[in-house]
C-alpha cells in the first residue's frame, strides 16, 4: 500500500504522471531553477542587444541577437536529443551564460564611451 493518500485525479491527469513525479530524483527540479537563471541572463542580454541596435542604429546587433538566440536554443535541443543529462546540459548553458555576461560587459563599457545617436536635441530649445 502506498504512503501517499489516494484521491480522485483531475481530468487529463493519469496516475503514471503522479508516479513519474514522485519517482523523479530530488535534484532534478533544481535543474529547472538553474535553467531559469540562465534564461533570465540570456533574455537580458538579448534585450540589451536589441536596445543597442535600435538606439544607435547598429543593425548588426539585432542580427546577432537573433542568431545568438537561435544558437542557444539549437544547442539545448541537440543536447537533449543526444541524451545528455539535465546537469550536463545546464553546464553547457552555464558556459554560454558566461558568454552572455561578456557581451553585456562589452555593451556596457562601450555605452560609456559614446552617447546614443538621436534625432532629438539633447538641450531644450529656447
Amino acid at each position: 500500500m502506498s504512503a501517499r493518500p489516494q484521491a480522485q485525479l483531475p481530468p487529463g491527469l493519469d496516475a503514471s504522471a503522479i508516479e513519474a513525479f514522485w519517482g523523479m530524483a530530488w535534484h532534478l527540479p533544481l535543474a529547472g531553477a538553474v535553467e531559469r537563471i540562465w534564461a533570465v541572463t540570456l533574455h537580458v542580454t538579448l534585450s540589451v542587444m536589441v536596445w543597442r541596435a535600435l538606439s544607435r542604429r547598429q543593425w548588426g546587433w539585432l542580427a546577432l541577437a537573433i542568431l545568438w538566440h537561435g544558437l542557444i536554443d539549437m544547442a539545448a535541443v541537440i543536447l537533449v536529443t543526444q541524451g545528455w543529462s539535465a546537469w550536463k546540459i545546464e553546464g553547457v548553458l552555464g558556459i554560454l551564460t558566461l558568454v552572455n555576461l561578456a557581451i553585456l560587459f562589452r555593451l556596457w563599457t562601450s555605452t560609456q564611451d559614446s552617447p546614443p545617436e538621436t534625432d532629438m536635441p539633447l538641450e531644450p530649445a529656447g
